[in-house]
């Protein structure tokens, strides 16, 4: 159990329910949320976009980033931007910025590979 940090209300990892913080607002909220296509991104993505959150997902992969983003767009009516770009650079944090300049909320996971150790590790990117 952790807290949101927008409006400090319990957020529990199992279901990641928000209960109702980003519904009450008057105003769409915007996030960013990376490493989105899979995993506890994909399921932050998720829990954001039934609350109404307008997104901007970040992913390495094309098919999952494309698929996601129809999925959102279909069953929540909200805004999901797609974007390919590795934040670990200036030049990717740039073009994730550049969907959304001014986000309400930022979601900054680092995606690594479980099945890579040591010297085959690569830096982790969205």
């Amino acid at each position: 159990m952790g807290s949101c940090v927008t409006c400090r209300g319990a957020v529990d990892a199992n279901n990641l329910s928000t209960r109702g913080c980003y519904g009450s607002r008057n105003s769409r909220q915007a996030a960013i949320v990376c490493a989105a296509s899979r995993g506890l991104g994909r399921a932050i993505a998720t829990a954001l976009a039934r609350e109404g959150v307008n997104l901007v997902i970040n992913a390495r992969s094309e098919a999952a980033r494309a698929t996601l983003a129809d999925d959102l767009r279909r069953g929540t009516g909200v805004s999901v931007t797609a974007v390919a770009a590795d934040i670990t650079s200036e030049e990717g944090r740039r073009a994730v910025l550049a969907a959304t300049p001014n986000p309400d909320i930022l979601v900054a996971i680092s995606a690594t590979s479980s099945a890579r150790t040591g010297s085959e590790r690569s830096t982790p990117t969205c």
